[in-house]
């Protein structure tokens, strides 16, 4: 999630860091979430609502995150 963190202070976009529950850590850009995908590799980027197996990279996400 480093990296995320870094990408997204980089690119100049505003986060906050939220525990998602366990040791669960959550990135929140407005209504959007970024998480680590259960896989291990990758990360799953949208609302806490949706649903999916959905395994960005570090580059997809940050790229969804700017638009």
């Amino acid at each position: 999630m480093e990296q995320v963190k870094k990408g997204l202070a980089k690119a100049g976009i505003s986060y906050v860091t939220e525990c998602l529950g366990g040791n669960i850590e959550g990135i929140r850009i407005g209504n959007m979430y970024i998480v680590e995908h259960g896989s291990g590799e990758g990360y799953y980027f949208g609302t806490l609502d949706d649903e999916g197996d959905t395994s960005f990279t570090l580059e997809q996400v940050l790229e969804l995150a700017k638009n």
